[in-house]
């Protein structure tokens, strides 16, 4: 059976949520509606930090360590120009992998922000 509230629109919800007896006495916070809108954007969020772990465990470090390894330890030019080549795809996938990590880190500071939000809220909230 379908939900009737996925076909109202906006505006109809907003006139039955007003017209209930239960919100005359008990209307919603905008507290609420911030720690909602907290709870959906950190599951979001954990999620995307999960798939971003994921995408570093994917790129292989060792491997790219032992070309560096060798690079380092060899003395002829032609060697560590194709070393230097050979690390270029791990340097690539990890400069990406920290470009995306790093819209993560600045999302996680803007939910932290929000979170600050809803104790204003309620502060104001219990003021009135």
């Amino acid at each position: 059976m379908k939900d009737p509230l996925e076909d109202m629109t906006k505006e109809e919800i907003v006139y039955f949520l007003r017209r209930d007896y239960h919100y005359q006495f008990n209307p919603i916070k905008m507290s609420d509606v911030l720690f909602y809108r907290w709870q959906a954007k950190s599951k979001e969020l954990q999620e995307r930090r999960a798939e971003s772990t994921e995408a570093l465990n994917i790129i292989d470090l060792k491997q790219r360590d032992e070309y560096a390894r060798q690079f380092n330890a060899s003395t002829n030019g032609d060697e560590k120009m194709e070393l230097f080549k050979k690390m270029e795809p791990y340097h690539k996938a990890l400069k990406a992998w920290y470009a995306k990590d790093q819209l993560i880190t600045k999302e996680d500071q803007e939910l932290d922000k929000l979170y600050v939000s809803i104790d204003e809220a309620r502060k104001l909230e219990s003021i009135k």
